[in-house]
């Protein structure tokens, strides 16, 4: 055994633990740029040297984290993430609106189908048409073409919203867990809607004829609430009531998801990268926080939320959010790389054959 070899195996550790470091770039940078930095890093190593300096180590992570942020910027702010916001920042405020207008067409059912329980005079709360108002508002800015506008009017929305929640969380705080989701749809709403995009983009993108038959449907699901209110308590139509209530909201859900499959598909997968915190959310509640909604229900008085369960309902959509940035940009590299081949094949059809 020689005495170079510890020190070549000395060498041969350092490098690839500078390697590892240097695989937290972008793959763009290390690309154009690895072999440079680590010979310049393996140059400047002190002999018999195994681990990286800890300076080299904090500027190479530091460096790394501020080029994949860089990265992460440029593709959220691309011309596809600025159509697909500026799409979903308007069908959101549409569902949002046929939300807000859900509890007054529920409570004109009730006086309606139910004169003789005295609630003829029925009204509904300033706070609700309130948020209607500026639900009106926010679709009515996007589709005239007032983009500042309609995000301000979205986050006032917004504001409105955590107001309305936070009265209501120390007697109905079940009730407000379920109306957690509308208000995180609500939050990615008004952030789509203030990233800049060209006045009257998402009408542009959806057309006139689209954007009508989604409206035509999002009513659809106010309409089948307030129709199921006004009908549930006559026997002999109830189960008549129940089928035509859940055809009204496959109905309109089918009709949304055939809307959103004609939509161009990058714009289409942001899109349901900007849905999945909403999603998120919906499934944390119903599924991670069903034992303390079954135990409010059960214990005669409030039971309020923990700390690790409002994390769960932070980090998780973040999360979710992050994810579905990781699988369209791997899904749109997968594209970029088959249509490459498919260029080569279609340029070299038939490839030499290998020497013998």
């Amino acid at each position: 055994m020689s005495g170079d070899e510890p020190e070549d195996l000395g060498e041969s550790a350092l490098e690839r633990r500078y390697r590892w470091l240097l695989a937290w770039y972008p793959w763009e940078h290390r690309r154009t740029y690895e072999d440079e930095m680590l010979g310049a890093l393996l140059t400047d190593a002190r002999p018999g040297q195994r681990w990286p300096a800890p300076g080299d180590t904090a500027n190479l992570v530091f460096a790394a984290v501020r080029a994949r942020f860089g990265l992460t910027v440029r593709q959220v702010v691309d011309r596809s993430w600025v159509d697909a916001s500026a799409v979903f920042g308007l069908l959101a405020a549409l569902l949002l609106l046929a939300w807000q207008v859900a509890p007054i067409l529920v409570q004109a059912a009730w006086a309606a189908g139910f004169p003789e329980l005295g609630i003829s005079d029925w009204y509904a709360h300033p706070t609700q048409w309130v948020r209607l108002g500026l639900w009106c508002v926010v679709v009515t800015a996007v589709l005239v073409g007032f983009p500042r506008w309609a995000a301000s009017a979205a986050w006032v929305a917004v504001l409105a919203d955590a107001v309305v929640l936070g009265s209501l969380y120390g007697t109905e705080s079940v009730a407000v867990a379920n109306m957690l989701w509308p208000a995180a749809l609500g939050i990615v709403c008004a952030v789509a809607l203030t990233v800049p995009a060209p006045r009257g983009r998402a009408l542009e993108i959806l057309g006139r004829a689209r954007f009508l038959f989604i409206a035509g449907c999002s009513v659809l699901f106010p309409i089948a609430m307030a129709w199921r209110v006004y009908r549930r308590f006559e026997e002999t139509v109830y189960l008549l009531v129940g089928f035509s209530t859940l055809l009204l909201y496959l109905t309109a859900a089918a009709g949304l998801l055939a809307a959103a499959l004609g939509v161009p598909a990058p714009i289409r997968r942001r899109g349901f990268v900007l849905l999945g915190p909403v999603v998120a959310v919906y499934f944390v509640v119903r599924v991670g926080l069903a034992g303390w909604m079954y135990s409010n229900g059960h214990m005669g008085h409030p039971v309020y939320l923990v700390p690790i369960q409002w994390t769960l309902l932070v980090v998780v959509p973040l999360l979710t959010f992050a994810l579905g940035l990781v699988v369209v940009r791997w899904r749109e590299q997968t594209l970029r790389l088959v249509a490459l081949g498919r260029d080569i094949d279609r340029h070299r059809p038939d490839p030499p054959a290998p020497a013998r």
